[in-house]
């Protein structure tokens, strides 16, 4: 013991170490959430790996040959889609609102 401080000299398992062993004892200890687990990574195969094969097609590759005329597709819809819809109305309600006037009322 050092006498100096009141602490022992221990070594202590490195952080990852230490946060890997918890969950592992952790896990090892579980019942029932064992079966929950198994239930969510199943859940999770289903959601990301079967439903996207599925039902969600990679349309640029299909309508597109090359990564440049993906890129230029990409950056129309977000750059011009964008620039038009700041020129449209403000959504379904927007008549139903004052309009912002210079203060004059007609």
């Amino acid at each position: 013991m050092n006498t100096m401080s009141g602490k022992q000299n221990t070594v202590r398992p490195n952080f990852v170490a230490r946060i890997w062993r918890f969950y592992y004892e952790g896990f090892r200890q579980m019942t029932v959430g064992k079966t929950l687990w198994a239930i969510i990574l199943l859940k999770l195969f289903v959601f990301f790996v079967i439903l996207k094969t599925f039902f969600f097609p990679n349309l640029l590759k299909r309508d597109f040959n090359s990564d440049s005329e993906r890129a230029a597709h990409v950056r129309h819809e977000l750059t011009d889609r964008s620039r038009n819809k700041s020129t449209e109305k403000a959504g379904p309600y927007s008549e139903r609102l004052p309009l912002q006037t210079d203060g004059k009322e007609e």
